[in-house]
């Protein structure tokens, strides 16, 4: 009676316009080859993320999809879409609502030459 965990990628897709390459990677619960359970776990490999921790089928659909005119495109999306946000106080019935920044985020802001208004609080809209 011997049980086994083990995980498989069983979907790779890629997905929209930057070629979004979506990897659905299963845990498989076995008891004496008999699955008892599967559980799924998804990631997304956007053109600009780092794939060098990627399994070598992710790695090579990266390296046909995520080409420099994609990576490009996406990069230039990234910069439309940023100089859009704006940080500000937002107040509705009193109210705070805070929409919340990664720092990834903030990084990409910065690297867009986007001018950040700091405020008492940390929001963030799309105008």
């Amino acid at each position: 009676m011997a049980i086994t965990k083990r995980t498989e990628e069983d979907k790779i897709e890629v997905v929209g316009e930057f070629k979004m390459i979506q990897v659905r990677t299963a845990t498989i619960i076995e008891e004496d080859g008999v699955e008892l359970s599967r559980s799924f776990h998804r990631h997304v490999v956007a053109p600009d993320s780092d794939s060098s921790g990627e399994s070598a089928d992710v790695k090579a659909m990266v390296a046909q999809f995520h080409t420099d005119a994609v990576k490009k495109a996406y990069a230039d999306h990234l910069k439309s879409v940023l100089r859009r946000l704006v940080l500000r106080k937002i107040q509705n019935s009193g109210y705070h609502y805070h929409f919340v920044i990664g720092v990834n985020v903030i990084k990409k802001v910065i690297a867009t030459d986007f001018i950040l208004t700091f405020c008492n609080y940390w929001t963030i809209c799309v105008l």
